[in-house]
């Protein structure tokens, strides 16, 4: 149950992010920097890109863990490798570090690394802490 809850949460969580980041970058790129729409979320945008790719990074580190869990039972004669499970659990894994890097790369795009980098940190480390 305490793993379902995790889930919904992360997942709720990143939805909001996502869908702030979006409505952000759909005003910067067609008002502008200096629009007053713009200005008026301005300093959340770059915190939302960040947070986003840090809740995404711990989600890979999550299944890098499981990833790691199979390989070790395989190597053990377990057949885990028979599962179609493992691979779901490998695909989500190479999924989440994908999205974590594509939402680094948005957030460096538009935004100082000295501020995003250590966003990004604090919200990976607090994530993977609840893991």
């Amino acid at each position: 149950m305490d793993f379902i809850i995790y889930v919904g949460g992360v997942l709720v969580c990143c939805l909001i992010l996502f869908l702030f980041s979006r409505h952000a970058e759909n005003i910067l790129k067609t008002k502008g920097r200096h629009h007053p729409d713009y200005q008026r979320i301005s300093k959340l945008h770059p915190f939302c890109c960040a947070a986003l790719s840090g809740f995404l990074g711990a989600q890979s580190v999550l299944f890098a863990k499981s990833t790691t869990e199979i390989i070790k039972s395989t190597l053990a004669l377990e057949e885990t490798y028979v599962y179609a499970f493992s691979y779901l659990i490998l695909g989500l894994m190479l999924l989440f570090i994908f999205l974590q890097l594509h939402w680094m790369a948005v957030a460096l795009k538009y935004f100082d690394a000295v501020y995003v980098v250590p966003v990004f940190q604090v919200w990976m480390i607090f994530v993977c802490e609840k893991i």
